[in-house]
């Protein structure tokens, strides 16, 4: 039986606001095929910092890109998340990398439809034929199943909102 798991998990305002920073070390950003998608996650730009409203995301424009975030030990655990340093407030998504070894970074920044979303998974969002062509569809046995172990963490200290936004750091060192 196919199977395609992921955990849609959406921010929105306050935590998502003008000058928010998303927090994720990945060895690799890889925008879906949409012209706005390939703008906003540009090699070098700037899609880890929240802007104001946009008005090219008004109505159903969005800018959506896959993560592969980096093992940040032996054990394959890796950490996203997001941060508002003017609320002292962030949240930290914890999993690993061998359960989801993509996470999807959704945004859509639309005046009164400002919302955006990491979501680690195992899967894509583009429809099942084309997790097949990725070969990116698993698979469960007749009766069978699978263990997902994440952890979703609210952060309202500045020692472990640091420590998140370090992860965007390019000094930061690599798990071996």
């Amino acid at each position: 039986m196919p199977h395609a798991w992921l955990l849609h998990i959406n921010f929105g305002y306050p935590l998502l606001d003008e000058g928010s920073e998303f927090c994720y070390r990945a060895a690799k950003v890889d925008p879906v095929d949409k012209p706005e998608a390939q703008k906003r996650f540009a090699k070098g730009g700037k899609y880890k910092l929240v802007p104001a409203p946009l008005e090219s995301h008004r109505g159903n424009t969005e800018a959506v890109a896959y993560l592969y975030p980096e093992k940040l030990d032996a054990t394959g655990m890796t950490r996203v998340g997001l941060i508002n340093r003017r609320l002292n407030l962030g949240v930290a998504i914890q999993y690993n990398v061998k359960d989801f070894p993509r996470c999807v970074h959704w945004q859509h920044f639309g005046p009164r439809e400002y919302v955006a979303a990491l979501e680690p998974a195992n899967a894509g969002v583009e429809g099942r034929d084309k997790d097949r062509a990725q070969g990116w569809l698993e698979t469960l046995p007749a009766g069978g199943r699978k263990i997902y172990r994440y952890s979703i963490e609210a952060l309202c200290d500045r020692k472990a909102l640091t420590e998140l936004a370090r992860l965007n750091s390019p000094n930061a060192a690599r798990a071996g």
